[in-house]
């Protein structure tokens, strides 16, 4: 699968999101939400050259990704995506 179409799914996720939650449908919103982070995350693995095979097995992709994000400096994403897994999902 390609990182675009990753990245499209995880727009519509949030957009489905936002919607659910505008009706009050906090734990549907919630759930829509995290669809929408584990879609990005992914999509980042992704595009660095990650097979999707690995990027969506959740066991093994979490180390990649940490070490994605720690070579582009990004480790304040990581903290946030951990923040989110423990609030969201």
């Amino acid at each position: 699968m390609k990182h675009e179409v990753l990245i499209n799914k995880a727009w519509e996720s949030y957009e489905k999101a936002i919607k659910m939650l505008n009706k009050g449908a906090i734990r549907d919103s919630a759930e829509k939400a995290w669809f929408a982070i584990e879609n990005m995350r992914k999509a980042i693995m992704v595009a660095a050259k990650v097979p999707y095979d690995f990027a969506k097995k959740i066991d093994v992709a979490l180390n990649i990704f940490n070490g994605i994000l720690k070579a582009l400096n990004a480790e304040s994403l990581l903290e946030r995506y951990y923040y989110f897994q423990a609030t969201l999902h």
